[in-house]
């Protein structure tokens, strides 16, 4: 039995055993990670070894033909996929999204340090991190010296036999690979949720079928053209190092296999005898560092964020995806992505989506990567060799067939999508069936809404002692402000400043009741006279308010905002545009700190307030914008996935609650309380919930055979 269908055999086996008992076998997960780095133990060593003696061992002459020629071959992968990436999108069926607040939203991008990545500027330092373009540049400088030494044998011969010793461990350890593959194959079976594959069935269909594409189509069709060899042997001779490579995830640990297939293959052609096993050694190092196809094709997740967000791509966005890409994908895809979705103006929340992708799309993306590079080392050391040479007729028929193969592809698999993918908008139920975010507060039944302070008797300046007393904490607020305070579909009050409140009011063991004003002007009427007690509304402070109340310690900042329709995104997200604009009209509920230096700012702008930020979506034809905080205007985007929450980048402000102007007793009480919960974790589990949307949705046990068919496990 060949290992590759041993590898298969334990997957399959994996497959079924995170099936069959879902989320117990995750410990299994550690077992496979503690497996993909015992391969890893081997790879570098056997770069920096293999690689100096390749082009140690090399001429001049043919030092300068490796570089050309594989740096060509390299464009050339590269350009092919790239028009398939673009075409991609035609596939995806229409759907209308919004997404919950994220702190991605607002987080810088990271910076790449691109110095230290290819710069060895201490080789030591470079091989312990793991800087692997940073290593072969050294070892390349070390090769390049060894090219004019004379007596460089004494070095490279030791070297020879390093590198010998060092394939030899790595086999012994490949050929553990079935258990080590059932290990990471049944926990990520047991643990990946429906939820999340519902979410990112559509990238990862695009990505799945774009992967295969290029991996058994047309990478090995281009090899083809231009070599001696067939296509069923291109993929035969590889299929141990592409099984590795898809179960494991993992490039780095396959080169060694894909090294030993890439020589096997110019052995059965009887083309050994032209050493190509020198470049083979040069070229797959060398190759390594360059971003390959399996690195790009993860750019598909851009397209697949534009989409998903209901945005469109500009002209001058593909030359920006096309060389902004390539560049960034020399450093990781996780700082790569999140650069190209703030460049295409996207939510770069929508970045924990594509590490949830990681699961499934990460393993294609390898196997595209494992085929990419044994393309290039297959056709750069066949050039390199004198063995390989275009063949027109082939390269002809290779292109009419990916050609005709893709197209209808493409159109198969849309129609799939269209079929089998639910495009149904959800996220307003999701909104408007949030209840509670924990379980703090037991009592918050005993919580009643007033729709006037009718029947109380005015207590200005209560204390905390004194509402315990009273039996009852009277709380104001304006209705209808996402996501602080508002009625979900049961007609109950919820939002982040409902729950607070209620476990307030638990922790003081008394009553709660909320009672609504239509403005923030009342509310500071209400707590200054002593109708209620606590102002609770994503209450903004600014200067005006300061001289009108008090407020507590600040329970997080907001952001500012602007909300509009999607298809008028680009007139608003530009600062510089927007300050050139003649007229607009900006609806706004509540004044922002700095608001007269904005108004100052852009003239051309008319702002006006609105008793309720539903006025502006119920009629946004007589306004072009709405000013509101981020946080609030997301969740907005929700109940109305046809509009947009734009972020600024602008300085934050600070959200308090309130209380009587002359009531410091009770300020002091509020804040020092919240410091408690802060310092608990109380107020970033609720503003998670509420916010940011974590488990806005009950999370469900995952799904398995031992639970849900033969009933084996209770929850």
């Amino acid at each position: 039995m060949s290992l590759s269908t041993k590898i298969v055999i334990g997957m399959a086996l994996g497959i079924v055993c995170g099936l069959f008992w879902g989320e117990d076998v995750a410990w299994l997960g550690p077992v496979g990670t503690g497996y993909i780095k015992l391969l890893q133990m081997t790879i570098l060593p056997y770069i920096i070894a293999s690689l100096t003696v390749g082009i140690g061992s090399l001429s001049y002459d043919q030092a300068r033909q490796v570089a050309v020629k594989v740096c060509l071959l390299t464009l050339a992968i590269w350009a092919v996929g790239f028009l398939l990436f673009f075409a991609m999108p035609v596939v995806f069926p229409d759907m209308k999204t919004a997404a919950f607040f994220s702190d991605v939203t607002i987080a810088p991008p990271k910076q790449i340090d691109y110095f230290a990545m290819y710069i060895p500027s201490n080789p030591f330092h470079s091989m312990s991190s793991n800087a692997i373009p940073a290593v072969v540049l050294f070892c390349l400088a070390i090769g390049i010296a060894l090219i004019g030494i004379e007596d460089k044998a004494r070095l490279i011969d030791p070297l020879k036999t390093v590198s010998a010793a060092l394939s030899k461990v790595t086999n012994g350890i490949v050929a553990l690979m079935p258990y080590g593959v059932f290990a990471i194959t049944a926990a990520s079976a047991g643990t990946l949720s429906i939820d999340e594959f519902e979410k990112l069935q559509v990238y990862i269909w695009i990505h799945v079928v774009a992967s295969l594409l290029l991996s058994f189509l047309i990478l090995p069709l281009l090899v083809t053209s231009f070599t001696r060899f067939r296509y069923l042997d291109v993929v035969t001779f590889s299929k141990d190092a592409l099984v590795t490579a898809f179960v494991t995830g993992n490039l780095f640990v396959i080169l060694p296999v894909l090294t030993e297939n890439a020589k096997e293959l110019f052995k059965k052609y009887d083309l050994y005898r032209e050493k190509p096993g020198e470049y083979v050694d040069i070229v797959i190092p060398v190759s390594f560092n360059f971003p390959n196809l399996g690195k790009i094709s993860t750019f598909l997740f851009v397209l697949f964020a534009v989409w998903f967000s209901g945005g469109s791509l500009r002209l001058g966005d593909y030359p920006f995806l096309l060389f902004g890409g390539i560049l960034t994908m020399f450093g990781s895809v996780n700082v790569a992505i999140p650069f190209l979705l703030d460049g295409v103006r996207v939510p770069s929340d929508l970045f924990q989506l594509f590490v949830v992708s990681g699961v499934i799309s990460g393993k294609f993306s390898t196997l595209l990567a494992a085929m990419n590079l044994l393309a290039i080392t297959l056709g750069s050391t066949a050039l390199l060799t004198g063995v390989g040479k275009i063949q027109w007729r082939r390269l002809c028929f290779a292109a009419l067939a990916c050609v005709c193969i893709v197209a209808a592809t493409l159109v198969a698999t849309r129609q799939v999508l269209v079929k089998t993918v639910n495009t149904a908008y959800q996220m307003d139920e999701v909104l408007l069936n949030m209840q509670v975010a924990t379980k703090l507060h037991d009592k918050s039944s005993q919580a009643t809404e007033a729709l006037a302070p009718q029947g109380y008797t005015p207590q200005p300046d209560a204390t905390a002692a004194d509402i315990i007393t009273r039996g009852t904490l009277r709380v104001g607020l304006v209705e209808d402000n996402l996501p602080f305070a508002y009625h979900n579909n049961q007609d109950e009050l919820v939002g982040f400043d409902i729950d607070l409140m209620k476990l307030l009011a638990t922790e003081m063991g008394v009553k709660v009741e909320f009672v609504h004003y239509q403005s923030d002007e009342e509310l500071f009427n209400a707590v200054n006279s002593g109708l209620v007690d606590i102002c609770a509304s994503g209450l903004y402070v600014t200067a005006p308010s300061l001289a009108q109340v008090r407020f507590s310690q600040p329970v997080f900042d907001l952001t500012m905002a602007l909300v509009t329709r999607d298809h008028r995104k680009a007139e608003f997200e530009n600062l510089e545009a927007l300050a050139k604009k003649e007229h607009a009209r900006i609806a706004y509920q509540k004044l922002f700190p700095g608001m007269p230096a904005i108004m100052a700012r852009f003239p051309g702008l008319e702002f006006v307030k609105v008793d309720s930020n539903s006025d502006y979506f119920e009629d946004d034809e007589n306004y072009d914008a709405l000013m509101i905080n981020l946080e609030a205007g997301m969740a907005w985007t929700l109940l109305y996935p046809d509009f947009t929450a734009i972020f600024y980048k602008a300085t934050r402000f600070p959200m308090a609650y309130a209380v009587g102007q002359n009531n410091s007793a009770l300020q002091d009480f509020l804040s020092s309380w919240l410091t408690l919960k802060k310092t608990m974790g109380a107020v970033d589990t609720m503003s998670s919930y509420w916010i940011k949307g974590e488990n806005a949705k009950p999370r469900q046990p995952r799904w398995s055979i031992a639970r849900d068919v033969l009933g084996w496990k209770k929850d």
